[in-house]
């Protein structure tokens, strides 16, 4: 066939050629040939090629001396490329990036992507730097799931240099981040994030996210709902990689946190709500307390009212025990804290039609919120995982948001 239009259904593509020879049903020959994904009245980018093999049963194209243009503008050229023209992940060379920095000179990192099975692939990249020497970046990735319906993905990213011609030493990276949800006993979250010096994300980050951090996190999650019980437990680290912090004001370690919590609706005396959890606190140094932090939150509500007029009072109960370990300055001790708080939160919905059909609504909902907390001196606790709240409605004017458990404040406002 002579001056033919082609296209490739399954991935979107199309094409022109001087000349096609089809070898049998599956495998056909293109000369004078072009390639794209975008429509023929609008083509952004094409490959132009001498010739094109493609064979649709291997899902592979060949094609030599090849143009890329944009529009029709030729910038780049390859007397040779292979590509996948099925959709499906085929194991082949991936797009190289190129980059430079004063730090590390030009950089070149070519990814190659292996197509190990349907469920697990990997990606290898050798990477160089004309300052620093050869490096190598790895990817691996897999997907599993079981006959009894439970589902886990696992992630593993790794970059070594193994001789740093600047800084003389070997610099690496890896992170490690697996999930899973069992069929009938909860989920879980890992990750683990590591690198060899404080200064590598500095060195190597290609972004600023990464160039800021101070702290790298790895930490374990796992939640279970038993019997309308919510159970978890969760256990926390960090590398910090911040030289300007020091050790002393390194953030604690949760090893571990156990938590349980339930909801029971409308019981007799309300809603009630109950969550406990049991934290272990541990610290690089022996400058900070440590030690273990057991606390208890009690809520019992009642709505009264209905859709255009609601009262809702609210009473809770913080119970928070410390047993701290011994350190420099300060022996072991236990200290032990009761807060209780008083809400009535209310609000009127007022609803309006408008149009002929009352297709149109307008709403508006004015809200009177009263707390009160008794005061009590907390000079005493320590502080292990308190920090400043991110401001928002819910933490500005109501209770829905609890403070950190080492600082609970007095309430004593109204809010309208």
């Amino acid at each position: 066939m002579n001056q033919t239009r082609y296209w490739l259904n399954q991935l979107g593509a199309s094409g022109d050629a001087k000349r096609i020879e089809q070898h049998s049903a599956n495998q056909f020959s293109l000369s004078q040939t072009s390639f794209s994904t975008c429509p023929f009245e609008q083509r952004d980018w094409s490959l132009h090629s001498k010739t094109l093999d493609l064979n649709q049963e291997t899902g592979r194209a060949t094609a030599r001396h090849v143009v890329f243009r944009i529009a029709d503008v030729p910038v780049a050229y390859t007397p040779y490329i292979d590509f996948p023209i099925d959709g499906e992940r085929h194991s082949g060379l991936l797009v190289p990036t190129f980059g430079r920095s004063s730090q590390s000179g030009y950089e070149y990192r070519q990814p190659y992507y292996f197509n190990l099975r349907p469920n697990m692939d990997a990606t290898l990249t050798p990477a160089y730097f004309s300052k620093r020497g050869l490096g190598l970046g790895a990817q691996l990735r897999r997907l599993d799931q079981t006959q009894t319906g439970s589902l886990f993905a696992n992630e593993f990213d790794s970059f070594v240099l193994p001789d740093d011609r600047r800084n003389e030493r070997t610099r690496y990276e890896y992170s490690w981040n697996s999930s899973g949800q069992f069929a009938k006993a909860g989920n879980y979250n890992l990750t683990l994030n590591r690198v060899s010096d404080d200064e590598f994300l500095r060195d190597f980050g290609n972004n600023i996210d990464q160039t800021s951090l101070a702290h790298l996190e790895s930490r374990f999650d796992y939640r279970l709902r038993l019997a309308n019980w919510n159970l978890g437990l969760e256990a926390r680290r960090f590398q910090t990689i911040n030289t300007n912090i020091q050790a002393r004001n390194e953030p604690h370690r949760i090893m571990p946190r156990l938590t349980l919590g339930r909801d029971f609706r409308a019981t007799p005396i309300g809603d009630l709500s109950i969550r406990s959890e049991f934290t272990r606190f541990e610290h690089p140094t022996d400058q900070r307390n440590q030690g273990n932090r057991s606390h208890l939150h009690l809520s019992l509500s009642e709505r009264l009212g209905n859709n255009s007029i609601a009262i809702t009072p609210r009473v809770h109960f913080q119970s928070t025990h410390y047993q701290l370990d011994a350190t420099q300055n300060d022996p072991a001790r236990n200290l032990t804290r009761h807060i209780p708080t008083f809400e009535l939160d209310s609000q009127l919905s007022l609803i309006a039609e408008h149009g002929n059909t009352g297709r149109f609504q307008g709403e508006l909902t004015p809200r009177l919120y009263y707390a009160y907390t008794p005061y009590e001196s907390q000079q005493a606790l320590p502080l292990f995982d308190t920090g400043l709240k991110t401001f928002s409605y819910n933490t500005c004017l109501l209770y829905t948001s609890p403070s950190p458990r080492d600082r609970q404040k007095s309430r004593m406002p109204s809010s309208a």
